[in-house]
């Protein structure tokens, strides 16, 4: 049998598995916190945020004294737990209630808040503060679907797992609700006062949940002195706001406590946060000042009929009175908060100017206090801004400054969209600079050129040499990859030996272009790319286009491909082409003859292609994925329309070839 020692050995046991992990008990303090299991403060707030997302309305504390011989305590009446509930949530290490519950807290079936929460628990931590208040166990009562539940819930000796919890007793009730108690008496050294102060602090905005500790129920008097403060100010044609200002001095972990309250009538309007009722960031929830205080707004002079949503979400922002009290109301919180983040605000300051020294050292004193000016009242200005997006805002402006295009940029982007800026944002997630304009300006190029060969081929007034041959040295790329290579280049040699064939004078027509032969019904060049020797030498000619171009009144015929074979047998003769050179003849005119678009081909080495130029414009378009005909409103391509360029025999060429009076024995394009 596997894992038996053979008879008679000496050797010790196997070891059986699976092998169990244990739990050192730091393992239990990393995961919860030792804050929560530490700070009774923290404890307590962490178990009655707990209740606020069970649905609760009413929470009672006891808090655990020897001298009052008082055991620790806490009662809420919101949804509970079933026995299954009890094991999947708070069985599990680090739950996601999120993502197991939504972002809204629980309702009880009878009872429960007005309306719905938005739940403070995310991670699972915070119910094992009870951990805090007792010696490694408690016991926790809940209610649900006429059952009631009670669990002992401990930390074992052994380390098997880092907490258990064992079934004590289960009975019938008509209740909801959970308990959490400990049988022992024990002192934490806190006071009852400064435990209310703490919690008033962080839950006296919510006008729909009543906590009492110690039998007092908390109101603002129980904050202290030095953390709250109260005044008032008058709205036209409001009346009078009271703001309460509470200010716990240190700022939390989280802004989940903090944020502007409206009350009306004693009831909540909205939800206690940074987001104003159009839903913009008041301010940046990661700064230190919206981790510490809270504004409760007292308005009750807003309540009309129509002010408030039916389902008191919110305030009508379509009545004047309603957003001149907003107006207000924001503009005197925010000069609080700035007043008290004046340090913060110097310290980030610091920061981005450290960051930006070598932008500042080119601009100059002036524009360099310019730009800090500028930086200070965005602060000033935008405090929904963070530090990280100020300081990107701060540092492409120092680089616009030391830039040579200085702020046209900005400009450009006054007119766009907000479409076309999340566009641009999308593609910088793909996308560099760099990377974007090496494929761009190459596209761009293109693309230009497809735009001077619409309007110069179809122009009567072109000039074949001097108009459109220069650009069909950009544009062999038009006929196919395999001319792609920037190796291509005009070939001067060739177009002389072209000149003799045809007892053209060397300087007739030439001395402009003397790599293009001129021909009375057009021109011819040569654009060839060589091949190389075992020793990385150019040795001969492997590759060689020819694009005879033909004025618009010529139409292409027996005549026009016999000279185009004759080029080649010369160039053949003369020893300018051999067997081995791969040459491509591209005849280009308006219109083609009956029966004389075929290619024609001379074994493998040369290759005849009649074309309209009507074929390599669909061919340019179609080599860059038809991007023209999408891009026309792009600024590079904005000028004069294409009908501005032709005359009226231009245009009754185009119909007749339209109207298949003229025929293109063009083979479309691949």
């Amino acid at each position: 049998m596997a894992g038996r020692k053979p008879a008679g050995s000496n050797q010790p046991d196997p070891i059986q598995l699976p092998i169990r992990p244990t739990y050192d008990p730091r393992f239990f303090e990393d995961s919860v916190g030792r804050a929560i299991l530490g700070d009774p403060k923290i404890a307590l707030i962490e178990l009655i945020a707990n209740a606020w997302d069970a649905g609760a309305t009413k929470v009672s504390v006891t808090l655990p004294s020897t001298i009052f011989n008082t055991k620790f305590s806490i009662e809420d009446n919101g949804a509970g737990m079933t026995a299954e509930e009890f094991s999947n949530r708070w069985m599990k290490m680090s739950y996601n209630r999120i993502e197991n519950q939504g972002i809204w807290a629980d309702k009880p079936p009878i009872g429960g808040p007005q309306k719905l929460r938005k739940a403070f628990g995310r991670n699972g931590k915070g119910r094992h503060a009870g951990f805090c208040f007792t010696r490694h166990e408690f016991f926790v009562e809940t209610k649900k679907n006429g059952k009631g539940i009670v669990y002992r819930v401990y930390r074992p000796a052994d380390q098997e797992k880092p907490f258990v919890a064992d079934l004590v007793k289960e009975f019938d009730t008509s209740e909801t609700g959970t308990k959490i108690y400990s049988d022992y008496f024990i002192d934490l050294g806190v006071e009852s006062y400064d435990m209310r102060g703490a919690v008033g602090m962080r839950f006296l905005s919510f006008t729909d949940f009543e906590v009492t500790i110690d039998g007092y129920k908390i109101v603002f008097d129980d904050i202290p002195l030095n953390c709250f403060g109260q005044s008032q100010i008058y709205v036209k044609s409001v009346g009078l706001v009271d703001i309460i200002t509470i200010d716990t001095h240190a700022a939390d972990k989280t802004t989940k406590h903090h944020g502007i309250a409206w009350h009306v009538a004693g009831r909540l309007v909205g939800e206690a946060n940074w987001k104003t009722f159009g839903d913009q960031k008041f301010i940046d929830g990661r700064s230190a000042v919206a981790r510490r205080f809270s504004f409760i707004v007292q308005a009750d002079c807003l309540d009309k009929p129509n002010y408030i949503l039916p389902d008191w979400t919110g305030f009508n922002l379509n009545e004047e009175s309603v957003k001149s009290a907003q107006d207000d109301v924001n503009d005197y919180i925010r000069k609080i908060l700035l007043e008290q983040s004046h340090g913060e605000r110097e310290k980030t300051y610091k920061s981005i100017e450290e960051k930006n020294a070598s932008y500042l050292n080119r601009m100059g004193l002036i524009k360099a206090d310019s730009w800090k000016k500028f930086v200070t009242k965005v602060q000033l200005d935008c405090p929904s801004l963070s530090d990280r997006e100020l300081e990107s805002v701060a540092t492409i402006l120092a680089k616009l400054e030391v830039a040579e295009s200085k702020y046209s940029l900005l400009q450009k982007m006054e007119y766009c969209s907000t479409q076309d800026l999340d566009s641009l944002n999308a593609l910088s997630d793909s996308w560099t600079v760099e990377t974007a304009k090496i494929i761009l300006d190459e596209l761009q190029n293109r693309l230009h050129l497809i735009q001077e060969l619409e309007k110069k081929i179809l122009n009567p007034k072109t000039d074949e040499l001097h108009d459109l041959q220069p650009i069909f040295d950009r544009a062999l790329w038009i006929f196919g990859p395999e001319f792609e290579s920037i190796e291509f280049t005009s070939n001067r040699t060739m177009a002389s030996v072209i000149r003799k064939l045809l007892k053209l004078p060397e300087n007739e027509g030439s001395a402009r272009r003397p790599d293009y032969v001129v021909l009375t019904d057009g021109s011819v060049g040569f654009y060839s790319r060589p091949s190389w020797d075992e020793t990385h030498e150019a040795d001969r000619v492997a590759s060689l286009a020819i694009v005879e171009l033909k004025k618009p009144t010529v139409m292409l015929g027996r005549n026009e491909r016999n000279q185009c074979e004759d080029y080649y047998a010369e160039l053949q003769a003369k020893g300018q082409v051999t067997a081995a050179t791969k040459v491509t003849c591209f005849l280009l005119g308006t219109t083609i003859k009956p029966f004389e678009g075929n290619e024609t081909k001379v074994g493998d080495s040369f290759v005849l292609r009649p074309m309209t130029y009507d074929t390599v414009i669909r061919r340019a378009k179609a080599r860059t994925l038809q991007l023209f005909d999408k891009v026309k409103a792009a600024p590079f391509l904005e000028g004069e329309e294409l009908d501005d360029f032709l005359t009226p025999a231009t245009n009754m060429q185009i119909a007749l070839f339209e109207s298949n009076q003229i025929f293109d024995m063009t083979p479309p394009p691949p």
